[in-house]
């Protein structure tokens, strides 16, 4: 249970105790529209921020201190990367959504660096 309770523990820290998840949700609603197929690359954006703090859950060491592996420090540093990435690909790719697929970037932006922050917390067992 200890593996859960990490997940949820960073997963709030990163989202301000759930408000962020507004952004994925937000984000979701681009299977709204009729061109659903092609834009529905926009939910690799939510994707990249939360996916690797269930990363850091399963790979927790001591759930009494939220002590992750150590080398997920650098997953952190490549989850950055990846969504610098990802949005300038979608932004750039998607002809006629542009606008929406900037809205998307800069609503999950904040959470992708706060999510980077709580896993190089979490990875080096030192809290702010």
């Amino acid at each position: 249970m200890g593996q859960l309770q990490t997940f949820w523990f960073l997963l709030m820290q990163t989202t301000f105790f759930g408000v962020g998840l507004l952004a994925p949700l937000v984000t979701a609603l681009v299977l709204l529209r009729p061109d659903r197929e092609r834009v529905s690359r926009l939910l690799l954006l939510p994707t990249i921020w939360i996916a690797p703090l269930g990363l850091a859950g399963a790979f927790v060491e001591n759930p009494d201190t939220i002590k992750t592996a150590g080398w997920l420090g650098y997953v952190a540093l490549v989850m950055l990367l990846a969504f610098v990435v990802t949005a300038a690909w979608c932004i750039g790719s998607l002809r006629g959504a542009r606008a929406m697929a900037a809205g998307c970037a800069l609503i999950n932006a904040p959470f992708a660096l706060l999510g980077a922050f709580v896993m190089g917390m979490a990875a080096s067992g030192t809290w702010l």
